[in-house]
């Protein structure tokens, strides 16, 4: 697409009502299609003057008072996060999330090629760049972690009601992981987790099942009341949220090490 075409294009933004997206530190939905249009325009500029201009070492752009310089080295990161950020913005002018997996697909087809590896950093990069966590764009995990056992969870939001979910209710196991918050508590809406053991049973062990059919069976088999232990699948690979309820269950419960107990399929991405 040529600059003057996305330029008309990022100019034709909706008016919006300012509502906080994710509760993530006063960033507003505004606020972050500002951002990401000034900063698309602005380094597609920058690396067509490069391009123009060979004797040209670097152009420098600011983004929300931050400056950022694009070398001709670096041009090859600054266009993997405009392909990053394309999908954001059309996600968040249509009041939209934006699912991290989906995310990911998009960008290996735009490349050709699939490299997870690749695509977190540079989507670090990119929210580093432009001084914004995550959840602030509205990127989010996917709903993909069902949980099954004899435990009582109260989660506690900053801006709504307790929510009180009893993880035997389900026989096919509680779907979780669509919460926004992450490992260290400081982004998005979860204050804490509380954990109550049901009376009546023990819970020492976590196992964690690779594929959601053998946790389905293992489920309806009572594997979890057999064991004292507390089922999770991600239902194949972990998303980032599966991963932080895999840490928030093992810290509450104090599981040891030796307790901790993976089933998978036995290949080179079994995890």
């Amino acid at each position: 697409m040529k600059i003057e075409l996305m330029i008309l294009y990022f100019s034709d933004i909706p008016d919006h009502d300012g509502a906080r997206i994710d509760f993530d530190n006063g960033f507003t939905q505004g606020h972050a299609i500002l951002t990401i249009q000034q900063y698309i325009v602005r380094a597609l500029l920058a690396m067509q003057q490069l391009n123009a201009n060979p004797a040209l070492p670097h152009v420098d752009i600011t983004v929300n008072g931050n400056v950022t310089r694009i070398t001709r080295h670096s041009m090859n990161l600054f266009n993997r996060a405009v392909v990053i950020l394309a999908p954001v913005y059309h996600h968040l002018v249509g009041n939209m999330h934006i699912a991290r997996r989906g995310l990911y697909y998009y960008y290996c087809h735009r490349f050709g090629k699939g490299d997870s590896k690749q695509f977190s950093n540079d989507l670090k990069s990119t929210l580093k760049i432009l001084d914004m966590p995550g959840p602030a764009l509205s990127i989010k995990d996917e709903s993909n972690t069902h949980v099954h056992g004899q435990l009582v969870m109260e989660i506690h939001f900053k801006n709504k009601p307790v929510k009180i979910i009893d993880l035997n209710d389900d026989a096919m196991g509680t779907l979780l992981g669509g919460e926004a918050f992450c490992a260290d508590n400081q982004i998005g809406d979860v204050v804490k987790v509380d954990l109550v053991v049901k009376e009546g049973f023990k819970v020492d062990r976590i196992i964690v099942v690779e594929k959601q059919c053998v946790f389905d069976v293992m489920v309806q088999a009572g594997w979890g009341e057999k064991m004292n232990a507390i089922l999770i699948t991600p239902k194949g690979y972990p998303s980032k949220n599966s991963k932080v309820w895999l840490w928030k269950f093992r810290t509450a419960l104090r599981i040891r090490e030796d307790q901790r107990i993976a089933v998978t399929d036995y290949n080179s991405c079994g995890r």
